[in-house]
């Protein structure tokens, strides 16, 4: 299982051996994708707050976009190593090319259980990088915790940071596009994944209204914890390479 989405569709498919078709092609499909994370995310236990932000950047990095073969067999989206631990809800999955094996989560939802685990740790003595409230602090705790050793990690992350946040802001443009246009009194949209809106097509405002409500339930999430406001102000504290 992996995620797929598109702006107007998210969800969790199943897409077979087909990595690439879970990759995010426009900002649309990105922030489709991400809301979907945020929501599995809120599930299990993740705060709202920014450090659920850097999380899904990590994710996102990690899985190369949702893509990685680990994340497609093993529903591991960011390399957890298998400890065959009872606290893990893992068995062994494919074998690692640094040793031992990665972990085969039976769901998104366990392997998101466990990476909020690991982010929860406080190995480093500096913290856990689940509190963090900079991206600054939250890769400075994961490198303290000896999380991962790759030279190049922080410069990763604040690529995938800012090609989140990029993301976020697009979401909240949109919405904010689809809020105006039935104040105005516009009977008429259509909603193009990536591309914004047009109007050529018919609704009447009762389906409006259910249609806005059940699409972006999600994004209130987002907003009670701060995150579309991160993604419209662009305010990013980015990890020092």
């Amino acid at each position: 299982m992996a995620i797929y989405a598109h702006l107007g569709e998210t969800g969790i498919y199943d897409i077979g051996a087909t990595n690439e078709a879970a990759r995010a092609t426009t900002p649309g499909a990105l922030y489709a994708q991400i809301v979907e994370v945020n929501r599995q995310f809120t599930d299990v236990g993740f705060p709202k707050t920014l450090a659920t932000t850097y999380a899904i950047a990590q994710m996102m990095m990690e899985s190369d976009w949702m893509t990685s073969n680990q994340g497609n067999v093993d529903n591991n989206f960011s390399g957890i190593k298998w400890i065959n631990k009872p606290y893990q809800k893992a068995t062994r999955g494919t074998s690692s090319p640094e040793g031992g094996y990665y972990a085969h989560f039976a769901s998104f939802k366990d392997w998101a259980r466990d990476f909020l685990r690991i982010l929860s740790l406080n190995t480093g003595k500096m913290g856990r990088p689940i509190d963090a409230t900079t991206a600054q602090q939250y890769g400075d705790r994961l490198k303290a915790n000896h999380y991962d050793t790759d030279p190049n990690y922080a410069s990763k992350f604040n690529a995938a940071l800012k090609k989140v946040n990029a993301a976020l802001a697009f979401g909240a443009g949109q919405d904010q596009k689809f809020l105006q246009q039935y104040n105005n009194g516009q009977t008429t949209f259509t909603d193009t994944a990536g591309k914004g809106l047009t109007s050529n097509a018919a609704f009447n405002s009762d389906e409006f209204l259910t249609t806005l409500k059940a699409k972006w339930a999600a994004m209130s999430n987002l907003e009670k914890g701060g995150i579309i406001a991160a993604g419209v102000t662009g305010v990013i504290l980015l990890v020092k390479d």
